[in-house]
């Protein structure tokens, strides 16, 4: 605890390299297991307007966040917008970024063979697409005793194979998650409590028919959609998998907000 008032924040775009040692930098990153793609926005502030028209759609952005030299990525994406504004002596310039790129979405026409499992076609769409994959995780294995035709958006094909399996589909970090609803990630443990920075206590929120956790904490780059965390407070304790949150980064402001459901 004793570095965490030593803020980092790092922005890479375009051959840039911005950093909160240098300029004012705030952020609003937010991030889910749902289908949808998230959209977040970072702003920079005081860029010259050189810099600022080197800034463009379509640019693949990095940002890390964190304290002094536990730094982490919060969000990797694509930029949909650029603007710049003026507020006072401030020039703000605003990058809109989201989470999965355009240049995966493709059409496929393929057939399977009969007797085809599930895993196999979305291995062979997701070769196809050269989508990068984070995890591929089905509760079942669904065998299409008929075969299977795909004729359209593989990234939709993929979705609705994951789903008759009882997978989810979302992306974290720029890469496709499949898993089953409700699962972590992995069992790696992110313990929230007082002392690993929670600063509030937990709210009870329903998730579902599960009940569930809003938390709110220090800057933790760990935290993402599918984290297995493990919450120590005096009203409720327990293990839970995060479901959504957001990381966020302006004036005073440099924390995580996420809602947790029971496992």
């Amino acid at each position: 605890m004793e570095n965490l008032f030593k803020r980092r924040v790092d922005v890479l775009v375009g051959g840039y390299r911005f950093s909160n040692k240098d300029l004012t930098i705030s952020f609003d990153i937010q991030f889910d297991d749902d289908s949808e793609p998230n959209e977040s926005s970072v702003d920079i502030y005081n860029l010259s307007p050189n810099t600022i028209a080197n800034i463009r759609k379509g640019m693949y952005v990095l940002v890390n966040a964190g304290y002094d030299r536990d730094v982490g990525t919060v969000l990797q994406g694509e930029i949909t917008e650029v603007s710049t504004s003026k507020e006072q002596v401030d020039r703000i310039t605003t990058i809109y970024i989201k989470d999965t790129s355009d240049r995966y979405k493709t059409v496929v026409k393929q057939s399977y063979r009969k007797g085809a499992k599930a895993s196999e076609i979305i291995r062979d769409l997701i070769r196809i697409a050269q989508l990068p994959i984070g995890d591929l995780q089905l509760p079942e294995d669904k065998v299409y005793t008929s075969g299977y035709v795909v004729n359209g958006d593989p990234i939709t094909a993929i979705r609705k194979l994951a789903a008759a399996c009882g997978a989810g589909t979302y992306i974290s970090h720029g890469k496709l998650m499949i898993r089953g609803k409700g699962k972590p990630a992995d069992r790696n443990v992110i313990v929230l409590s007082p002392s690993t920075g929670m600063i509030e206590s937990p709210q009870p929120h329903e998730s579902g028919k599960k009940q569930g956790l809003k938390i709110k904490c220090l800057m933790n780059h760990r935290l993402l959609a599918g984290s297995y965390v493990k919450v120590e407070s005096e009203k409720k304790s327990g293990f839970f998998v995060v479901k959504e949150g957001r990381h966020s980064a302006a004036n005073n402001q440099f924390h995580t907000e996420v809602q947790v459901e029971a496992i």
